[in-house]
């Protein structure tokens, strides 16, 4: 017992101590975020009441260099122009007018050109801030989204999404009455617990309530031609923190009610040569989204109010502020497609790699552009069930590949208010050329949906955008991951499922006994190879000690007792190799499948099959274990299906026949198995309960399995064993066994 219990002892202080080493090994690699240095992209908001001039940079480089240098707070006092309806506010009624709209929060930002005096007055309309909601969070209306937008800089607020939410309770709510749920989501708004949190968010602001970063906003428009009197070439106007004007007029939805769209306004004026402000360019931007499509179409129309050609671009952000979706590690990624040696390919970064960049728009690193032989398509974001992605197309009807070129995207690290780090996907896209009072309209295309199989294969541009490649198939062995295999068994649940009713629970296990069923006469193979492999081990024990010194000696030995007694190595190998892969396609395919989020098994108990199946909740406990607390994420609950998991892993090791005649050896091999019985509980407690309850499954098919083959082996050996004592009977004897003749002429008698 003494013996036993050291034994253990070691094993978790070598446990720990590699835990502890591979903690300290990923803090080093992983290091201390770095404190940003750069000011935020728009700051403080002021009250309304206050007036300011607009934001406006002269930058030393033109725009095809792509660069615009780091902006200084400036401390001196600025005012800004009263607005008027249609005419833009002159010098002097800046002075008398009276303020009436919303200051530029950017113009903190802005700074004197290098040796000179403060920058060239330039003005943007402002507004007051509003809000406008585009399609509708219910299932009933057709719609698949629901996109709330802000004025502040022409964004979004929120996207939800119809036919998912929040938690397993506002589902339940829903299907029980779904007349009355908005009104107990509002009901419940107030509360400090509230039990009913709504329809899934899929993106939303980043940051702090001083520093918002809105998903969709026209960051700035940058003009590299405008001159000034200083010599300077080049003008940015930071649109970030502006209020846009929602045309009302605008506002549209057809007669059908299909298709619903928004448009917001705005304004840039310049001086002329007399002190007059001038129209320079109108702004309009469009939201537009159809009933039942996860495709949201913004357009960006930039009107030339001049009478000169001018070059623009527009810097443009993405989606951002996607929630985690896993309780045991950070899945949000970022996401794009390029072009490898003529084939696009989807391609993500690390998670986490956002720890090893610098925050802030000004260290935005480039990924690429539309014009490159290695071409981005799109960029965008995703978690383990959910995408936002970006694709700028030339032209927005067509159904085949065919970008905006000159296009450039980039990514920038950016904080959130729970201090967590996340991407920013950022565009760059504009023209060379834009005639006076002509007009050019950038489009996005944006994607904002579940990463679901049927909804990617249901469209011509989804499909040939590779969106589908956004599934997350990552596993613990990545080798051995068959996407084209998980995708089919995502397929064969989806089909068991409709066959049980909708209930999931149930498909996996029956996916799992179907599986079972198919590889049985592999795995009935592998079972009798071991147990024949067992009962030569007192064999190759004396050979080993025999030819303890000479190993080819050995081997050849071994080889030829393995040849006598008909028995393969790789027989018993081939079926468990065979039977891997599947086993990493289903686990990789539960893992990708949104289906499984809010899908059940039992009414009280695993109610989510992509959550732990929590049966008791520690409610406001969070226990979190050290070392290993980062792989494994905090404990709230006690779940049951691990428990169960690691009674089915026992079971299995005891039907398991040992291969290993050397006693001491044997025993090892028991306290390894005990070891890993252990350490799976450790890794799968807080895992999906539809992986857990698939593993469990197959677990305890495996010992059904085992036992019904054992019975088999045994009665075979009977059987056999009957037929050596029936051939040891008189009559005819093996070569080996006959008895001698008698001689004589009664030797066939007696």
């Amino acid at each position: 017992m003494n013996a036993r219990r050291f034994i253990w002892a070691v094993l978790f202080v070598a446990l720990a101590a590699m835990l502890t080493m591979l903690y300290l090994q990923h803090r080093m690699q992983k290091g201390q975020p770095a404190p940003s240095q750069t000011p935020p992209a728009t700051s403080t908001a002021t009250d309304p009441a206050e007036t300011q001039p607009v934001a406006s940079q002269p930058v030393a480089q033109p725009v095809a260099t792509r660069q615009e240098p780091a902006s200084k707070p400036s401390t001196e006092p600025t005012t800004r122009p009263a607005e008027t309806k249609g005419e833009p506010p002159n010098a002097e009624e800046q002075a008398a007018a009276k303020p009436a709209t919303r200051p530029l929060e950017a113009q903190a930002q802005s700074r004197p050109a290098q040796g000179e005096g403060a920058s060239p007055p330039e003005w943007v309309t402002r507004f007051e801030p509003h809000q406008r909601i585009l399609g509708s969070a219910d299932p009933r209306s057709g719609y698949k989204l629901q996109v709330e937008l802000t004025s502040r800089g022409a964004a979004v607020e929120a996207i939800r999404l119809a036919e998912h939410f929040q938690t397993v309770a506002d589902k339940r709510r829903y299907q029980r009455d779904p007349d009355t749920y908005e009104q107990a989501v509002k009901d419940e708004a107030g509360k400090d617990r509230p039990k009913l949190k709504g329809h899934y968010v899929l993106v939303r602001p980043v940051g702090t309530d001083q520093e918002k970063t809105y998903p969709l906003a026209t960051e700035r428009v940058y003009f590299p031609d405008e001159k000034y009197e200083h010599g300077t070439v080049g003008m940015w106007v930071d649109l970030s923190g502006s209020q846009w004007k929602a045309d009302d007029e605008r506002e549209k939805k057809d007669q059908r009610n299909i298709i619903h769209s928004v448009t917001f306004v705005s304004s840039i004026f310049r001086k002329d040569k007399d002190g007059k402000n001038v129209p320079f360019v109108d702004l309009e931007k469009t939201y537009t989204l159809a009933k039942d499509s996860y495709s949201l179409v913004v357009s960006l129309d930039v009107i030339n109010r001049t009478g000169k050609n001018i070059r623009f671009a527009v810097r443009q952000f993405g989606p951002t502020g996607m929630q985690r979706e896993d309780i045991r590690q950070d899945r949000r990624a970022l996401a794009y497609g390029r072009y490898k040696k003529g084939e696009l390919k989807v391609l993500k970064p690390a998670v986490g790699e956002t720890a090893k960049m610098k925050l802030g728009l000004d260290e935005a690193e480039r990924i690429g552009t539309t014009d490159e032989t290695d071409k981005v398509l799109w960029m965008g974001l995703t978690n383990k069930f959910f995408a936002c992605l970006a694709y700028p197309p030339k032209d927005p009807k067509e159904e085949a590949p065919n970008p905006r070129p000159g296009v450039e995207f980039s990514r920038a690290a950016i904080e959130d208010a729970d201090g967590s780090r996340t991407y920013l996907p950022v565009m760059k896209m504009g023209v060379d050329k834009l005639d006076g009072g002509k007009s050019e309209t950038l489009t996005l295309a944006v994607f904002a949906g579940p990463k679901q199989r049927g909804v990617f294969d249901g469209s011509k541009l989804y499909t040939a955008l590779h969106y589908k490649d956004t599934l997350d198939f990552g596993s613990c062995c990545p080798m051995c991951t068959l996407p084209w295999l998980s995708l089919a068994m995502m397929w064969l649940l989806e089909v068991f499922s409709r066959a049980a009713f909708g209930n999931y629970g149930l498909a996996i296990i029956v996916l799992v006994i179907l599986v079972r069923l198919a590889m049985h006469p592999l795995t009935k193979k592998s079972q009798v190879s071991m147990s024949r492999m067992q009962k030569l081990q007192p064999l190759i024990q004396k050979i080993r000690e025999k030819y303890k010194d000479d190993k080819a000696r050995l081997n050849q030995e071994t080889m030829k007792l393995y040849k006598e007694r008909g028995f393969s190595p790789m027989l018993g190998c081939l079926p468990m190799f065979l039977q891997f892969p599947i086993w990493i396609a289903l686990w990789t395919g539960i893992n990708a499948a949104v289906e499984l989020r809010h899908a059940g098994l039992l009414p009280f108990w695993i109610t989510d099959l992509a959550a732990p199946d929590a049966l008791l909740s520690f409610k406001d406990t969070v226990i979190a274990l050290p070392f290993i607390g980062s792989m494994i994420g905090p404990i709230v609950g006690f779940n049951l299906l691990p428990v169960l998991l690691c009674v089915a892993m026992a079971l299995q090791q005891k039907l398991t026949p040992t291969t290993s005649a050397n006693p001491d050896q044997a025993k090892q091999q028991k306290l390894m198995m005990y070891f890993m019985t252990g350490f799976f509980l450790l890794i799968f407690y807080n895992a999906p309960s539809g992986l857990t309850l698939y593993i469990m499954a197959s677990t305890f098919a495996g010992v059904a399995e085992q036992y019904v083959i054992r019975k088999h082996i045994r009665e075979k050996e009977a059987a056999e064993a009957a037929a050596e004592t029936a051939v040891a009977m008189p009559g005819k004897h093996f070569r080996g066994q006959k008895p001698k003749k008698p001689k004589g002429p009664f030797q066939f008698m007696g």
